[in-house]
């Protein structure tokens, strides 16, 4: 382990803080990389198409417009995906109440696909956690929550940050993304 004023690569650790940044983005990068490759292993999507079922399976009744965002897609782009998607029979689109729009729904195909992807990310992540006691992952929770609650600007960004999340999970408890942007 390297200490403060110490060289790795061609930087110098300069301080605690830095390290705690520099920790952060490692977990965070990691945690990504584990969630996303279970959860598209599970479902033999690719992030792209995952995150845009995930969307419509949070938020059924979705258009296009809507689920671009959450995914980081240009709307031409998230209409590709829901070609793809509907193509595989994971999504269908149908006519929206005022006629000019079209909503996304998952299919049947698409609600199971779902469900095992938000299945094989908990699995990844339960154990992750289980590398910490209790106490441990009770006080990790709490920093979570404080950090997760600083990251929102605006809805559109909740939606992202939440976007692999089991929205459940929040509901009988205060969501720290979606409080802090009320």
């Amino acid at each position: 382990m390297l200490r403060c004023g110490e060289v790795c690569g061609t930087h110098i650790i300069s301080s605690m803080h830095s390290r705690s940044e520099n920790l952060l983005g490692a977990l965070a990068t990691g945690c990504f990389d584990l969630q996303g490759g279970a959860m598209t292993r599970a479902v033999g999507l690719d992030r792209s198409e995952l995150e845009v079922l995930l969307a419509i399976y949070t938020r059924p009744g979705s258009t296009v417009g809507g689920v671009a965002p959450v995914a980081a897609l240009s709307h031409s782009g998230a209409v590709r995906v829901v070609d793809r998607l509907a193509g595989s029979r994971y999504v269908e689109r149908q006519v929206g109440v005022d006629k000019r729009t079209v909503t996304l729904l998952c299919t049947r195909k698409g609600s199971i696909a779902s469900r095992a992807a938000l299945s094989a990310r908990a699995s990844a992540l339960k154990d992750l956690l289980s590398s910490l006691d209790p106490r441990a992952q009770s006080a990790m929770a709490g920093i979570c929550e404080r950090l997760l609650a600083a990251m929102p600007r605006e809805r559109t960004d909740a939606h992202r940050i939440c976007r692999f999340c089991e929205h459940a999970m929040c509901r009988d408890q205060v969501c720290p993304v979606g409080s802090a942007v009320k």
